[in-house]
């Protein structure tokens, strides 16, 4: 795309919103001016001009209705997360078990320091299963939200050294 093929009333307004953010960090930041700005500058109206001109498919939603299903007697549901503030950054993860009637039954939590989502989902899982055979839950339904976890413990293959030993006391 050439300079005389961009709409002119787009590219006015980004060109000019751009100086101005450059003219603010060169005045109030004592930041140097950027020489190759004319290039930012279409690059920024290529961009608006490639998302508002182009067709968007109609979006399908589907609704699924959720809700709790009551256990089977002697079964405890399992619910775990993890997260983390940054990936990797300050992590923590944790869960609870309920009864069949999904009445709590105990909580845990645990801060891990810094690592990503993906680690601290995997000690969150590790944690409440060590709970479970601690309290002699043999009968347990897991529910967590990370996908990921779910490959790895279906496909040994997917580990590394990294998660491998927390990985292997979930199995």
């Amino acid at each position: 795309m050439i300079w005389s093929e961009i709409p002119r009333g787009s590219f006015d307004l980004k060109s000019a919103y751009r100086l101005q953010l450059k003219r603010n960090l060169v005045v109030f930041q004592n930041k140097p001016f950027t020489p190759n700005i004319q290039s930012e500058i279409l690059h920024k109206a290529m961009e608006f001009i490639h998302c508002a001109l182009n067709e968007r498919e109609a979006i399908h939603h589907v609704s699924k209705a959720i809700r709790w299903e009551k256990l089977v007697e002697g079964w405890r549901k399992l619910n775990i997360d993890g997260s983390s503030l940054g990936n990797p950054g300050r992590a923590g993860g944790g869960g609870l078990i309920c009864d069949e009637e999904g009445n709590w039954v105990l909580g845990f939590s645990r801060q891990i320091d810094i690592t990503s989502s993906f680690i601290a989902e995997t000690w969150a899982l590790k944690d409440g299963l060590m709970l479970c055979v601690e309290r002699n839950f043999t009968a347990v339904v897991m529910e967590m939200d990370a996908k990921a976890i779910i490959e790895v413990l279906n496909n040994p293959n997917n580990t590394n050294l990294i998660i491998s030993s927390i990985v292997y006391d979930c199995w």
